[in-house]
């Protein structure tokens, strides 16, 4: 029974550390999706959509609005199409530069707001990408007026690290509770 107390005192301890921590709700995120189509001839067709996941209410004005896209060294596209609104740049070392042209949302800007996406980003490469490629970097708006959001990598949300921890105290009660059993 004394292990059992000792365990629930963990838990709520933790609780309330995790509850009490500084914690980030919401974090400005980018996903990239593309269909790969064989065109023949050697020749691979690539459609990007990009998406901005954010949160439209937590993440409102972190607007998207240029991407980087890194092929590889070895991959020069032979055709490039961006859709209304947005332009590219073909770098020699087998980047890729979409950019919005209008700051801001439509109707009167370009950029992709929190929880839309866009379609239609085309590359056309006389070779199939390898496995694990594109890489691919993120721009967004700071709505507070500083420096572009590089998209970051993605960080547990506090219920994931609360449903571990009371995971983990469980683990040590049962542990401890067999150990002493003994």
């Amino acid at each position: 029974m004394k292990s059992l107390k000792n365990v629930v005192v963990a838990l709520l301890v933790t609780v309330s550390l995790l509850l009490s921590a500084p914690v980030a709700w919401s974090t400005p995120m980018v996903d990239i999706s593309y269909i790969e189509t064989d065109l023949g001839a050697g020749a691979w067709q690539y459609v990007f959509t990009f998406q901005n996941t954010s949160d439209p209410v937590a993440d409102a004005g972190v607007d998207l609005f240029e991407v980087f896209i890194t092929l590889g060294s070895t991959f020069s596209p032979t055709s490039v199409t961006a859709p209304s609104g947005w332009d590219y740049l073909d770098f020699l070392n087998g980047e890729l530069e979409f950019y919005s042209l209008i700051p801001g949302i439509p109707p009167d800007g370009s950029d992709i707001a929190p929880g839309s996406s866009l379609g239609g980003f085309l590359v056309v490469l006389s070779d199939q990408l390898p496995a694990g490629t594109p890489q691919f970097t993120a721009m967004l708006v700071n709505p507070d007026g500083g420096d572009p959001i590089p998209s970051p990598a993605a960080v547990p949300e506090p219920s994931t690290l609360l449903l571990l921890g009371s995971g983990l105290l469980g683990a040590i009660g049962i542990f401890r509770q067999r150990v002493t059993s003994k």
